[in-house]
């Protein structure tokens, strides 16, 4: 069969690159000219007739006498000339190899030979160096592919995984991205390396090309139930998420998701963990406190591998900043309080590293009352690397309190104190007629001790002179501003270093103003300034030892 007309006018390409070949208008069988031909020939271009038909003045009963393909062959030279170079006017520049690759020139010459018995087969044209591209190889394979073995299979996708990037993005979307897809979900979805080829097209791209073309795939992949497609596509989550959208993952691929956390495999379980520091800023906040937290809890507390306890840790520290603020400060808390408690070394220490990270997360309550205390249980860890770095994580809580109580008034604000002119009243008030009791008071008490001063004034003068002096001589007393200042540190009442547990001072017996004690006799009082002498010396040594 000849086809007669093999020009781009007869040539369609496909939005894959794929090259079809119409017009068969001309098309015949070998060795005749039917009517349609000869009435029809001038369909073929002139500049691509062949020589033979110029010098025999475009009979057609020449092509009867030369081999089946010649003219085909001489029409397909001049297709690669103007693929190469653009269109040509007369035949000879057809003898211009300027773009012509030099893996195809031999062959190109073969097929525009002036004879036409020497020119080159269509067939013998595949043979060419120029068809063993990578691009040819690929969509050679892509098919024969149900024709091909496992081992055959294995090795063209590992070839197609490192010469992907260079195929032009026409042929990769519309030609070698179909045929992956349909392999992905009929039988290969765990061979990591045709996800790895259909991960980098879908980077060629665009964000609506990406979710019509590869997310449907995507979304059928993570429904399938076998662990080797579940764990082949979480290991490679990082390369395709961003393709998907905040509701895609939370309606239609988390929900599978979630069963690996609870799945036998402990390499799923772990890969299911690994994938929350992707998903975490894409799911919405329901899906992440009711459903996912709670896995997690679980996983965290009660995981037989231990390594997957530690990457959970982590995870919480990671996703902390997703969390609501209502809920953040409980979840965190109870989560490495929990890591805390691990008999796993990691695991503990993943805990304090979370803390550490998290810190500026709590609140300064929060902080004082849970956080610090329990990182404190971690400072005689039997582990050095724990201790270390629960050290730093309290130095870095106690940073954060002092700088918040810098921000905090010397003593607190007492109700009613300041502004509030109705308590400054009633205080006035009060006030005024405290004093006013007071003087009267005083004034009676005066008419009272008169009389008794009057006569015991030269005994008490002199005794009270005398004991002074005693005590002045053995202990000096802290003054009154450095009570004060005392006081003021340390809460008023409360004790300090340099209080007294016992003062030697004269208390002397109150007794009711009377005659019987107007009347006391000065050998008394000179027996009770002995029994002070003697008391204050005796109290010498404990009153040291309480200043020092």
């Amino acid at each position: 069969m000849i086809h007669g007309q093999v020009s781009p006018s007869s040539i369609f390409v496909t939005k894959a690159g794929d090259w079809k070949l119409g017009g068969f208008e001309l098309a015949h069988a070998y060795g005749t000219a039917p009517d349609y031909l000869v009435g029809n020939f001038d369909l073929l271009p002139s500049r691509y007739k062949p020589k033979e038909l110029a010098a025999n003045n475009g009979s057609l009963e020449v092509l009867s006498k030369n081999p089946i393909h010649s003219l085909d062959s001489w029409c397909l030279g001049c297709v690669i000339y103007e693929t190469f170079n653009g269109r040509f006017e007369k035949p000879q520049e057809l003898s211009k190899l300027n773009n012509i690759p030099k893996e195809l020139q031999q062959h190109y010459k073969r097929l525009l030979a002036t004879q036409a018995q020497l020119r080159l087969t269509t067939k013998s044209l595949l043979s060419s160096p120029f068809f063993e591209h990578p691009l040819v190889r690929t969509v050679t394979f892509l098919d024969e592919i149900a024709l091909k073995s496992d081992k055959e299979k294995a090795g063209f996708y590992k070839s197609l995984d490192q010469d992907i990037e260079s195929f032009p993005i026409e042929r990769c979307k519309y030609r070698i991205l179909p045929a992956l897809s349909h392999v992905l979900e009929h039988g290969s979805g765990s061979n990591p390396v045709i996800l790895s080829c259909v991960l980098k097209i879908s980077k060629m791209l665009t964000q609506e090309e990406s979710e019509k073309m590869v997310k449907p795939v995507l979304i059928n992949l993570f429904k399938n139930n076998e662990r080797g497609i579940r764990i082949n596509l979480l290991k490679n989550l990082d390369k395709f998420v961003d393709c998907l959208d905040s509701k895609t993952i939370s309606k239609d691929i988390f929900p599978c998701v979630i069963n690996g956390f609870t799945d036998q495999s402990p390499v799923l379980r772990e890969c299911s963990v690994r994938s929350v520091l992707h998903f975490a800023s894409k799911l919405d906040t329901k899906t992440l406190h009711e459903v996912l937290m709670p896995v997690l809890v679980k996983l965290q507390a009660q995981d037989t591998e231990p390594a997957i306890r530690t990457n959970t840790t982590i995870v919480f520290g990671k996703i902390a900043s997703y969390l609501e603020i209502s809920k953040m400060e409980v979840v965190l808390v109870k989560a490495f309080a929990r890591a805390l408690q691990d008999a796993f070394t990691p695991a503990r220490n993943a805990a304090l590293n979370a803390l550490n990270a998290t810190m500026g997360l709590y609140s300064p309550v929060v902080l004082s009352k849970h956080v610090l205390p329990m990182i404190c249980t971690c400072t005689t860890d039997p582990y050095k690397s724990v201790r270390d770095q629960s050290f730093k994580c309290l130095e870095l809580g106690l940073q954060r309190l002092q700088q918040y109580a810098l921000t905090l008034p010397e003593k607190p604000q007492q109700e009613g104190s300041v502004g509030d002119p109705t308590s400054s009243q009633t205080a006035g008030s009060s006030g005024t007629h405290a004093r006013s009791t007071a003087d009267s008071n005083a004034d009676q008490n005066a008419t009272t001790t008169a009389a008794a001063a009057v006569a015991v004034g030269t005994a008490l003068t002199s005794v009270g002179t005398w004991a002074a002096a005693a005590v002045s001589n053995k202990l000096k007393m802290p003054d009154a501003n450095q009570d004060n200042n005392a006081n003021d540190n340390h809460g008023g009442g409360s004790n300090h270093i340099g209080e007294l547990r016992s003062k030697p001072t004269y208390k002397p017996t109150q007794e009711k103003a009377s005659n019987k004690s107007m009347s006391a006799s000065s050998s008394n009082l000179d027996k009770n300034a002995l029994r002070l002498q003697h008391r204050t010396k005796d109290s010498d040594t404990d009153l040291a030892g309480v200043l020092c």
